[in-house]
């Protein structure tokens, strides 16, 4: 799942508009999926990335990346996506009768699933902006994404250029 730089830089501006529209207390919406086709996502994406000890794919806010970006950026990809949430629904009524519905699966039929679809175009868009929603949701890393600023690096005894002059 190699993610080139002009796919990140894209991914940022994506957050960047939706963290513009949650700091000026606009409500999120849908712009292209509909609360249906969200649900799957949701729950696809949670499949993906569960929440363990660590924040998940639900607490990344992937969904609503997933719908700014393919209203976006990635809106070419919308197409493929549709299809492939098709194709879910599809492989869910064969898997688990009468079921249309990948939420309703269990985990162990969910990730059943998903090992069907893992070579598909669509599993693999819908890991790449799970990961970019992931990784790129400023608001979201930090101490919530595990990452202590403790961490950081601070030069032991304060600022040091070996190249600076001595004064």
């Amino acid at each position: 799942m190699p993610i080139s730089r002009r796919e990140w830089v894209l991914a940022s501006l994506c957050w960047s508009e939706l963290l513009n529209a949650q700091a000026s207390r606009r409500a999120p919406h849908l712009a292209v999926l509909s609360p249906a086709q969200a649900d799957e996502v949701r729950a696809l994406t949670n499949a993906i990335l569960p929440e363990t000890e660590t924040p998940g794919a639900e607490q990344a806010r992937t969904v609503e990346f997933i719908d700014a970006a393919l209203a976006g950026y990635d809106h070419d990809q919308l197409e493929l996506y549709r299809k492939g949430l098709a194709d879910v629904a599809a492989r869910t009524r064969r898997m688990s009768p009468p079921s249309a519905r990948f939420a309703d699966l269990s985990a162990a039929q969910q990730t059943a699933l998903l090992k069907t679809i893992e070579k598909t175009d669509f599993f693999d868009k819908l890991r790449t902006h799970t990961a970019l929603a992931y990784f790129g949701n400023l608001e979201f890393g930090g101490k919530s994404a595990g990452r202590d600023s403790a961490m950081h690096f601070q030069p032991p005894f304060g600022f040091y250029d070996a190249e600076g002059k001595v004064e």
